[in-house]
């Protein structure tokens, strides 16, 4: 083989790589995410082991969606393995860009959930953790809608004697939705309608049904198939 020939091959094998590596992006996560499609999710997952160099950011954000959908679904193991694959991700991700606000947080609700699947023995092993990740997340862009969100989700879900707060959650969920106001609907392709959620979540443990259903529908009104969303609404008169 001539090295002209050899040369060609190289960038073609180098534009098909580039070209599968842009059909994963977070429009592309978020379409199966908000779908709840496992199947998809998946299949993204595979497409960025497969295609290149693994975009870390890109990696840790899909495993922290696909756990999500696994956890709802009650596959707890393919979500703690999802989960242990991000948690390895993002911690050589900030290792290597320690001024990623975004993978801080991303590795903090990481953390958060694989404590969520065993409490009782990953409370100690990563709650610091999960708390200076977040912490360094919120020190580097304390404004930033997608770490105020993460940190809600966080207060939310922890016992208060760790350090949970319903009052703080919801108010970093109203932060989280002051800074996406502020800064347009064009600069984040995820965080808001997922707020919204959250703050129906929050608002479902007070037994506010009316406010719930109405953060509810206004995420539905962001995306029309968020599933769990429409999910959580449609089970307000059953809980």
């Amino acid at each position: 083989m001539n090295r002209l020939v050899r040369t060609a091959g190289v960038v073609v094998l180098a534009l098909l790589a580039e070209h599968a590596n842009a059909a994963v992006t977070e429009d592309t996560i978020n379409a199966s995410y908000y779908r709840s499609d496992v199947a998809a999710l998946e299949a993204l997952r595979k497409e960025l082991d497969v295609s290149g160099p693994v975009d870390a950011t890109l990696a840790g954000y899909l495993d922290w969606r696909l756990a999500s959908v696994l956890v709802g679904n009650g596959d707890e193991k393919a979500a703690d393995a999802a989960l242990e694959r991000g948690q390895r991700t993002l911690e050589a991700l900030v290792a290597k860009e320690p001024d990623n606000a975004e993978a801080w947080a991303l590795l903090s609700g990481t953390l958060g959930m694989r404590i969520g699947i065993q409490p009782m023995t990953r409370g100690l092993r990563y709650g610091r953790s999960a708390n200076r990740a977040m912490n360094k997340a919120l020190e580097l862009e304390p404004g930033n809608p997608r770490v105020l969100l993460i940190d809600g989700i966080g207060k939310l879900n922890t016992p208060s004697m760790f350090g949970g707060s319903r009052k703080t959650a919801m108010q970093q969920f109203d932060a989280a939705l002051a800074a996406i106001r502020a800064n347009g609907p064009g600069r984040y392709s995820w965080g808001e309608a997922d707020v919204h959620v959250w703050r129906g979540i929050a608002e479902r443990y007070a037994r506010n049904r009316d406010a719930a259903r109405a953060a509810f529908d206004r995420a539905l009104e962001i995306v029309p198939n968020y599933e769990w969303a429409r999910y959580l609404r449609d089970r307000l008169d059953t809980v």
